[in-house]
C-alpha cells in the first residue's frame, strides 16, 4: 500500500507550494529533485520488501533443516 502511494506520486504532477514562482530552469531542477527523491523512496521500499522476504525464507529453511536433523 505504501509502495502504491509513492508510485501514485511519481505519475502525478509534482506538488508545488501555492506561492511558488519558479523560473523554467528552477522548475526543471525542482522537478528533477522531486522525481529523484520519489525514485529513491521506491527503491528503498523495494529493497526492504526483498530483505523481509529473504529473512522469511531463511527462517523457514532453518526450521526445515532442524526438523530434518531429528
Amino acid at each position: 500500500m505504501l509502495q502504491q502511494a509513492v508510485y501514485d506520486l511519481t505519475v502525478a504532477r509534482p506538488h508545488e507550494p501555492a506561492d511558488a514562482r519558479f523560473t523554467a530552469a528552477e522548475f526543471a531542477l525542482y522537478r528533477q529533485g522531486y522525481d529523484y527523491a520519489l525514485l529513491i523512496a521506491m527503491k528503498t521500499m523495494n529493497h526492504a520488501v526483498a530483505r523481509f522476504e529473504l529473512r522469511e525464507r531463511t527462517k523457514r529453511l532453518s526450521a526445515r533443516r532442524r526438523r530434518e536433523k531429528r
